[in-house]
């Protein structure tokens, strides 16, 4: 019998999601500000422009720590599920091996006890 197949796991990025929702944050962004310059008062569009900026640099920051912990997270999982099946392996082959060498000693066991039976001549 073989042992279990042994494949690492690679933690896949998958960032795509993350960098998209950053750049719509920022096209939304930009959109408003320009709705700003051309339809506010010539003395509230840099207070309006700030309003609009300040809730785009914690949220960008919130997406990409949600980003960066998300694939902390997959490679933490994938090491993990090559490490227990790395394990699993082991644990195979240490069983394998004793039950190798419990057949080993049950046959010379045997042939002892053949030995001892027979009777001896001179």
């Amino acid at each position: 019998m073989n042992p279990p197949p042994y494949t690492p796991l690679v933690a896949a990025s998958n960032t795509k999601q993350y960098v998209i929702a950053a750049l719509l944050m920022s096209a939304l962004t930009v959109i408003a500000i320009l709705l700003v310059i051309m339809l506010a008062q010539p003395s509230d569009r840099l207070l309006l422009i700030g309003v609009i900026v300040a809730p785009l640099t914690p949220t960008t920051a919130a997406v990409l720590a949600l980003m960066k912990a998300q694939e902390t997270h997959k490679a933490v999982n994938g090491r993990l599920d090559a490490f227990m099946r790395a394990a699993a392996a082991t644990s195979y082959l240490t069983g394998h091996e004793a039950g190798r060498l419990a057949a080993q000693v049950q046959q010379a066991a045997q042939s002892a006890q053949s030995v001892a039976e027979q009777p001896k001549t001179l």
